[in-house]
């Protein structure tokens, strides 16, 4: 779930919702140790919901209204700075 889906809840809802995931994620955790589970790739949805929902529901605590930043690209078109070869730098 993104965090601006996640900001229209009150805090109340909020606390609902990761204590939900918090369950969800305990028993995945019990089929994956019973060898029932396939899909492991859910306890990292999960786990990343909850930090998403509990960065939300600090926002809300503390009373900040924060605004969605864009997130800033690395850039890829620049080539790795070279070190100087060893043979150059003894003579």
């Amino acid at each position: 779930m993104e965090a601006q889906e996640l900001r229209q809840f009150n805090a109340q809802e909020l606390e609902t919702r990761i204590r939900q995931w918090r369950e969800e994620l305990f028993r995945a955790r019990l089929k994956k140790m019973s060898n029932e589970m396939k899909d492991t790739s859910l306890f990292g949805k999960l786990r990343k919901d909850i930090a998403r929902a509990m960065s939300v529901l600090s926002e809300k605590k503390k009373g900040g209204a924060v605004e969605d930043k864009p997130v800033a690209k690395k850039a890829q078109d620049k080539a790795p700075a070279k070190a100087e070869s060893t043979e150059a730098a003894k003579g």
